[in-house]
């Protein structure tokens, strides 16, 4: 599975870093994105769907279009005494 984490930095960062068996990690910059549709997840992992559907729906009837892959921002850690809080964010542009 190909998979991509962020991880906000303050320094320079080695730019490829090899884990052995073929897999590596790379580093690069996350591109802007312009307008994005964002809402807080405040419950279990398991319920993400259901966010993502609310955001669907979001997008859909204010006439917006998904325009790239979508980024979690996780806010606090999953054991976190409040429970785990996402940011989901969702790159989009008006529809025509």
């Amino acid at each position: 599975m190909d998979v991509e984490i962020a991880i906000p930095v303050a320094g320079v960062v080695n730019t490829s870093l090899s884990l052995g068996a073929g897999r590596e990690i790379v580093a690069r910059d996350l591109p802007l994105i312009p307008t994005a549709a964002c809402i807080i997840h405040a419950r279990s992992f398991d319920e993400f769907e259901e966010t993502y559907a609310v955001i669907g729906q979001w997008i859909a009837d204010n006439g917006y279009r998904v325009a790239g892959a979508s980024r979690e921002v996780y806010l606090t850690k999953s054991d976190h005494v409040s429970g785990p809080i996402t940011e989901i964010q969702w790159p989009v542009e008006k529809a025509e």
